[in-house]
């Protein structure tokens, strides 16, 4: 099973290089580092096929391609900007420039290994993963430094996941952030999943976007279709003839043991369905190692759809009602490419930010954005909306 989830990974982070998980793959930062890595993690990963490889305690080849699956991510998102400070890319340059060290080493230990004709991965007998379908999940680099009006809510998340009790604890950390849409919930989780502590605490760190009820499998069983996306994120393919038990039983050995993070984005859905209704998606989350799930959505019940009977901890998000806060978002938005807006009716603009976006942020981040491309089109110091 390690191996087949290092083929996956191995092959993810090819197709996000070859553009294939990305229609902006030529404009990715640092895409030759990248391309480096990749293809000495190839040759070690062909060579450890026939033999050991020796690699003196570094991180494993499973524990590199998660994190560079996750920087590969991050640029790609950092590339569609039109305008972003260097300090993200300095961070990644640095992690890679040590996975790099390491693979160099790794392979200088090895005597420079090439891959090997009988022993590659394209001759494995998961040879055809390239071909495997994956399930979509979306993740984006949010920085901390953007989230306005939530940052006790951000501390208490924080807290939650990166400072919980000893992993010896009986249960696992169950998470629902709630709120309505825009409200910011995913933008909080994103802050959550990059951050530092939690990338060195959990390992496997999964994000995964929930099935919307137009999907034909979801429609069908909902629970069988949360589970393969799960165990699609993580690795694991071979799930199409299982039914309901059997996925949760997958799901339950391959977090067995570990330190899991799981983000369970957007759910809106309902759980109803005529097949397995009694067996919960909780019984996949091994109990007992620290592990973490955490959910976004509109509403509570969902939250408990989720986790059963288990215990859980719900952060309502509510709209914001401090101006000063709306206005710091909208403001964000108008000021991009360096502009500087400074309106002298600021006062009642505030007032009007607040009003017209309802406190939600995605809102005043829309108002932001209308200004932002007005304000070429006339010089007005006192913009109204």
């Amino acid at each position: 099973m390690e191996r087949v989830i290092e083929e996956y990974l191995l092959d993810k982070l090819k197709r996000g290089l070859d553009g294939k998980e990305s229609s902006n793959s030529s404009k990715i930062p640092m895409h030759s580092k990248f391309r480096h890595i990749h293809n000495s993690l190839e040759k070690l990963l062909s060579f450890s096929s026939t033999q050991p490889v020796k690699q003196q305690g570094q991180s494993s080849f499973k524990e590199k391609l998660y994190i560079l699956n996750d920087l590969l991510t991050e640029c790609q998102i950092l590339s569609t900007k039109k305008r972003t400070i260097h300090f993200p890319y300095i961070n990644i340059r640095i992690k890679l420039n040590k996975i790099k060290a390491e693979l160099e080493s790794a392979l200088s230990q090895n005597g420079n290994v090439n891959p090997q004709p009988n022993g590659s991965a394209n001759s494995s007998p998961n040879a055809d993963i390239s071909q495997r379908r994956t399930t979509p999940t979306t993740y984006r680099f949010v920085d901390s430094k953007i989230i306005h009006g939530f940052e006790e809510h951000l501390a208490t998340l924080e807290r939650l996941v990166v400072r919980q009790k000893s992993d010896e604890d009986d249960g696992y950390k169950a998470i629902a952030i709630v709120g309505t849409k825009g409200i910011g919930k995913t933008s909080l989780c994103a802050v959550i999943f990059d951050n530092e502590e939690v990338k060195k605490r959990f390992l496997p760190r999964v994000w995964v976007s929930m099935p919307t009820p137009s999907d034909e499998e979801y429609r069908k069983c909902p629970k069988r279709a949360i589970a393969k996306r799960i165990l699609s994120s993580l690795g694991v393919e071979e799930v199409e003839n299982h039914g309901l038990k059997g996925l949760i039983c997958a799901l339950r050995q391959e977090l067995a043991r570990k330190r899991y993070l799981i983000v369970l984005d957007q759910w809106y859905g309902d759980l109803s369905s005529s097949e397995g209704d009694s067996l919960g998606l909780e019984h996949g989350f091994p109990k007992g190692y620290g592990g973490t799930v955490i959910v976004t959505s509109r509403t509570e019940r969902v939250a408990k759809q989720i986790f059963g009977d288990d215990k859980r901890t719900v952060i309502p998000l509510l709209p914001l009602t401090d101006a000063d806060m709306c206005w710091a978002i909208f403001k964000q938005e108008v000021e991009k490419d360096e502009w500087d807006f400074s309106p002298s009716n600021i006062e009642e603009l505030k007032q009007q930010v607040l009003e017209r976006s309802g406190g939600i942020p995605l809102r005043a981040k829309v108002l932001g954005e209308f200004m932002h491309n007005q304000l070429p089109q006339s010089n007005n110091t006192t913009p109204t909306m």
